[in-house]
């Protein structure tokens, strides 16, 4: 490499230019290797300076490390993300949920979605289901932190849960789906050339577009691109008699991936929907949710009526202490019951919670 670099150094001479000005910029290399036992590379020399060999560096926006990790490029990413879920948590008294619902992700979403499909690590499958490696945990707190902050809901919230409020999806599940549309634009050459020229030979003559999987010695292979997203791709791909295109493909793996939002129909009382927020997640002040998650000021379940445990359900239909107040709550969805035709159970409170469909 050092008579490429002089040859290169000759030419910008040639033509009056002149690489790297300023001292302080000097070229950098950086070796990529996983192996134990580094093999000795020989100084590079640029422009009449030593090359400096670093262990990161960043690449359009893209910290790359020498072992092959993007952790770095993850922690500064995080930092942008939580400064600004920070400035989301003041907000959240002056702005509907709308808005901060865009905010999000526009303003955080957007750091995470950048070469998502690169750093993505896909979760380990165990007895219990899937189970994110510690990285992507890392990236998918930042989320459930926003999440917190919209909704103004308790921590130790469900996150499946506050995801299925906000019509979210995980951000490993949203890495997912990018990785097989990334898939698409590859195999409709949308993208470059020497892209699609990586992809395996076909299955079948009769299965055009579903692929041979990659052969994987080791879990880093086979979670990068190129042999996961072939097979992601293989799985989805068979929900389709025809190559769908990018936008049916797109709206399917949103219906697979994406929660329908639950409405807080228009609401603005901030506290109000906050409450709301917890009564449907089940961690709110009432006695039964801060029992199960274990608060130390909440040694017992019972309601301070003494006739029941203080569930959500007792709260809205039996507990005597709210009977004057329960009474006009009732009178006023009865007027709306009526007006509608809507067949309501007394004791069912989701209708409160959610709404109904008319």
């Amino acid at each position: 490499m050092n008579p490429d670099l002089e040859f290169i150094q000759r030419w910008a001479y040639q033509w009056k230019m002149v690489f790297n000005p300023d001292p302080t910029k000097q070229a950098n290399e950086v070796i990529f290797s996983c192996k134990k036992n580094k093999p000795h590379h020989p100084a590079l020399f640029f422009n009449g300076s030593y090359v400096t060999r670093v262990s990161e560096h960043k690449h359009l926006g893209l910290v790359l490390q020498n072992n092959l990790s993007f952790e770095k490029h993850l922690e500064e990413k995080m930092r942008k993300a939580n400064r600004v879920i920070g400035m989301l948590r003041h907000l959240t008294k002056f702005l509907p949920l709308k808005t901060l619902d865009q905010m999000y992700k526009s303003l955080v979403r957007s750091h995470f979605d950048y070469c998502d499909i690169i750093y993505h690590i896909p979760p380990n499958v165990s007895e219990r289901g899937p189970v994110l490696p510690s990285l992507m945990e890392k990236v998918e707190k930042v989320q459930y932190s926003a999440a917190l902050a919209i909704t103004g809901a308790w921590k130790g919230s469900s996150r499946l849960k506050i995801y299925e409020e906000l019509g979210w999806e995980s951000l490993s599940d949203r890495r997912l789906s990018r990785r097989i549309l990334q898939m698409h634009k590859i195999i409709d050459s949308e993208t470059a050339d020497y892209l699609k020229e990586k992809l395996p030979p076909n299955r079948s003559p009769f299965l055009r577009y579903v692929f041979q999987n990659f052969r994987c010695k080791t879990d880093r292979y086979k979670n990068s691109f190129f042999p996961n997203a072939i097979s992601l791709w293989n799985e989805f791909i068979t929900h389709f008699e025809d190559f769908p295109s990018y936008a049916v493909l797109r709206s399917h793996l949103h219906s697979f991936f994406r929660p329908k939002l639950k409405s807080i129909f228009g609401l603005n009382d901030k506290s109000g929907i906050s409450v709301l927020f917890q009564l449907r997640l089940g961690l709110s002040s009432l006695k039964a949710h801060k029992k199960r998650h274990n608060f130390v000021d909440t040694p017992s379940a019972i309601c301070e009526c003494g006739q029941g445990i203080e569930t959500s359900n007792h709260f809205f239909v039996t507990c005597p202490l709210y009977a004057h107040i329960r009474a006009k709550f009732m009178d006023s969805v009865d007027d709306i019951f009526h007006k509608y035709n809507i067949i309501h159970p007394a004791n069912s409170i989701d209708v409160y919670l959610y709404g109904h469909p008319s």
